[in-house]
């Protein structure tokens, strides 16, 4: 796994890492110390579904849902926000 900061203020790039499928123990560590430098941490190419991004997501902790009258979510853990 390679984590390259992107600029001055915030964000990292994370390539190497497969997050479709259950991540180690000690990918999870590096990349939640990675989110805590650097905020945003950017996966690119990564052809994942709904499914796998909310088990990706559960692996760092309980999963928020979206609001029940939220256009956006419906009340589950995916909430879709486009321009």
């Amino acid at each position: 796994m390679y984590i390259e900061h992107l600029n001055e203020e915030i964000g990292a790039e994370v390539t190497g890492v497969d997050i479709r499928t259950s991540i180690d123990e000690e990918t999870r560590a590096r990349l939640r110390a990675a989110l805590c430098r650097y905020a945003v941490l950017v996966f690119r190419d990564q052809k994942i579904n709904d499914a796998q991004q909310v088990a990706f997501s559960a692996s760092f902790g309980p999963v928020e849902m979206t609001l029940p009258n939220d256009p956006i979510g419906d009340g589950g853990p995916v909430g879709v926000i486009a321009n």
